[in-house]
């Protein structure tokens, strides 16, 4: 009903329901004195969140806070009008040298496999060498036209711990899974990952696994309180120990 009054250029509104199991249970901060938020981002989105999801009842590994890699290619607008090529000329070949698709299927070995294909370039000093193809038939480095640089993406969000800003992580657990046992599972990786890499600093800011355990040990101490008083009103009533 509100889609008709938001403005035509938004994106439609995501309405989703909220499922418990898909909340964080546990959240982890990290910090090295010779590592910079973006390789500390990287760290956890490569190392720590390939070595997480593979720990039984493991959910999802979502980075909160740090940086994203992003290349940026600053066309020169003078030199694209001397030269009769337009942004959107060099729009379309950059997507076609930047392409990481579906390639179909294959027979290897007697079975049936999934082909992609990687059309990519691993640095930004590769992409400023890529050819270019005018309008007119020449060709140009991209280096030639615009300023290509390896930076971060505009940061829009943040984490603080203490009101520092910080690297963390969010630990989700899986449908079915017991929050207990991923956080064991979860705190063996992570000692495995500290001691791997010994200049990291993994230190854990939330815990919602432990309300769960006092709950449990709780419950089960009223019940062991309960049945001793029952037993023992039966027997000041009644006076029979088979009662």
């Amino acid at each position: 009903r509100v889609r008709s009054d938001l403005p035509a250029d938004l994106r439609d509104p995501v309405i989703a329901k909220m499922e418990l199991s898909g909340m964080p249970i546990l959240t982890y901060t990290v910090a090295s004195q010779r590592m910079d938020d973006e390789a500390l981002s990287w760290f956890v989105d490569n190392t720590v969140t390939k070595g997480l999801l593979g720990v039984r009842g493991v959910g999802k590994v979502a980075r909160v806070g740090g940086v994203t890699r992003e290349v940026h290619v600053e066309l020169d607008p003078l030199r694209l009008q001397a030269l009769g090529a337009t942004a959107a000329d060099i729009s379309r070949q950059l997507r076609q040298i930047q392409q990481d698709a579906s390639g179909g299927r294959t027979d290897v070995g007697g079975t049936e496999q999934s082909v992609r294909t990687i059309a990519t370039v691993h640095s930004a000093q590769e992409l400023g060498a890529m050819d270019i193809a005018l309008s007119d038939g020449r060709r140009i480095r991209l280096d030639q036209v615009a300023r290509v640089s390896d930076t971060v993406a505009e940061q829009r969000s943040a984490a603080l711990l203490n009101g520092k800003p910080v690297v963390g992580f969010e630990i989700s657990r899986s449908r079915g899974a017991g929050e207990i046992d991923v956080a064991r599972g979860v705190r063996a990786e992570l000692d495995k990952l500290k001691a791997a890499h010994p200049d990291i600093t993994v230190t854990e800011a939330f815990n919602f696994v432990d309300p769960v355990q006092e709950n449990f040990d709780g419950s089960m101490t009223l019940m062991y309180e309960g049945a001793a008083l029952a037993v023992l009103v039966v027997w000041l009533f009644l006076r029979d120990w088979r009662a």
